[in-house]
């Protein structure tokens, strides 16, 4: 999982500064990297740009343009990354822990999100154990030492609450 959020933080979004991260996470889990900035799966945005109006000037063509153009990019982009997340899952996941049965090429995850794939398994598999709950408990519960930064702080508590989250531990995760 840890991979995976990184790879996805790697792909550019615009006004996302945590990348593609909401991509194969929940929107409660996204809220811990962008709070206030909730994640819209990309769409595409057509064929060419939509103006203002019928007669539009030469700003008002270059805005629509500019948009149209970082629209595009932005929804190539997240196919190109769920595309290549999938790859990444097929090769990384063993075909006994595949959902569905491929006609043609044998176990596979069917049609079924990158997001809904990775909480399927988490939801099934990754169970915490009670000693992991544990640990995340305590360090939620470290004092900040003089020498760190807030940011540290934060980093610490999102990693925490993520875990927890992923994995039932409402305990934790809504502290």
């Amino acid at each position: 999982l840890t991979q995976a959020i990184n790879a996805s933080k790697a792909v550019p979004r615009h006004n996302h500064e945590s990348g593609h991260v909401g991509a194969i996470v929940t929107a409660e889990q996204y809220e811990i990297y962008s709070p206030g900035n909730p994640w819209i799966d990309p769409i595409h945005p057509g064929m060419s740009p939509t103006f203002p109006n019928n007669f539009p000037n030469e700003v008002e063509k270059a805005a629509a343009k500019s948009e149209y153009d970082w629209r595009l990019t932005e929804w190539s982009n997240h196919d190109v990354y769920k595309k290549r997340m999938r790859q990444c899952l097929d090769a990384a996941v063993p075909d006994e822990y595949k959902f569905t049965e491929d006609p043609i090429g044998g176990p596979s995850f069917g049609n079924i999100s990158n997001r809904d794939i990775i909480a399927r398994l988490i939801g099934t598999y990754g169970r915490l154990t009670p000693k992991e709950i544990e640990e995340n408990e305590k360090e939620l519960l470290t004092p900040l030492k003089p020498e760190e930064t807030v940011a540290t702080l934060i980093r610490r508590y999102k990693k925490v609450k993520m875990s927890a989250s992923w994995n039932g531990a409402h305990r934790i995760a809504n502290r």
